[in-house]
């Protein structure tokens, strides 16, 4: 039997390395983590839609943090145990933030910025 996992409006979805949860970022239901075995939501991430959209999101490979980028600028590292935010980073430089990846070693990540520019 199968069974449907997550938000409809997610715009990242992303496995934790042991494959037995999911993290899930949305505009509308924001980001959550649900069991890959049972489909329960296990934690709901308390974003503030003043912060902006979520546009992408992702596990680190220790499976205890995941970031979020937002269109306001930020990234922000959230513990997955306590649901608590870690860090919130903000560029300054540049468009909003479009992806985020975290080094395979877990101790950095990097965020891709939208520098596109509209011809007058």
């Amino acid at each position: 039997s199968s069974q449907a996992i997550g938000a409809l409006d997610a715009v990242a979805l992303r496995f934790f390395p042991e494959g037995d949860r999911l993290l899930t970022a949305g505009f509308e239901r924001g980001c959550a983590i649900w069991s890959t075995l049972t489909g329960a939501l296990l934690r709901q991430f308390p974003f503030e839609p003043r912060r902006g959209n979520i546009l992408d999101a992702e596990v680190f490979p220790d499976g205890r943090r995941v970031v979020f980028l937002t269109s306001g600028r930020s990234a922000e590292v959230w513990s997955v145990d306590s649901g608590e935010r870690a860090i919130s980073l903000v560029n300054g430089v540049g468009g909003p933030h479009r992806a985020v990846r975290v080094f395979p070693d877990g101790q950095r990540f990097v965020t891709g910025v939208s520098l596109l520019r509209r011809d007058p």
